[in-house]
């Protein structure tokens, strides 16, 4: 790919910054899979497997029933918070409809979750990223994929803060 010996794979699977590349971290999708197991076993229609307290065998050093269980707190929490302001468009307001824990569909719970993991792997990787010194330079960047693009196709001079 042409990139420096010393990047990080931080910086390939990020997704809040600001080189966006199109890339999936495999690590996170197999914490994903698990995590949408762990949950169809939890709200299963069988009442004999949703009596079950299973667990989702996931490794020593990530435990999907443990992280499952943040997500789902996670997700209360943020119905306890409520919708919060965002920009200047006023107090509840946002780009997308919110679904609260309580009344939300086993799919719903579901998707939760999944996004609690995602954003959890995320937030991981931002922290690894600015502890580094050289490799986290990225993450004080102003600019975006669009704009390396553009600078690649046009030639014109990119300036890096």
């Amino acid at each position: 790919m042409g990139l420096p010996p010393g990047l990080t794979t931080v910086a390939l699977y990020s997704k809040s910054a600001k080189l966006k590349l199109p890339l999936k971290a495999i690590t996170e999708e197999f914490q994903v899979g698990k995590g949408r197991l762990q949950m169809m076993l939890r709200y299963s229609r069988d009442p004999h497997v949703r009596e079950i307290d299973t667990k989702v065998k996931s490794g020593r050093k990530w435990k999907a029933s443990q992280a499952v269980d943040q997500a789902i707190e996670t997700a209360k929490l943020k119905e306890v918070i409520g919708a919060t302001q965002t920009g200047k468009q006023g107090f509840g307001y946002g780009k997308e409809k919110r679904v609260w824990w309580s009344k939300g569909s086993d799919k719903e719970k579901t998707e939760m979750v999944i996004h609690e993991i995602r954003q959890q792997s995320e937030e991981l990787r931002v922290q690894e990223a600015v502890q580094q010194r050289q490799q986290g330079q990225w993450t004080t960047w102003k600019m975006s994929y669009k704009d390396l693009f553009h600078g690649m196709i046009y030639g014109t001079r990119l300036h890096c803060d």
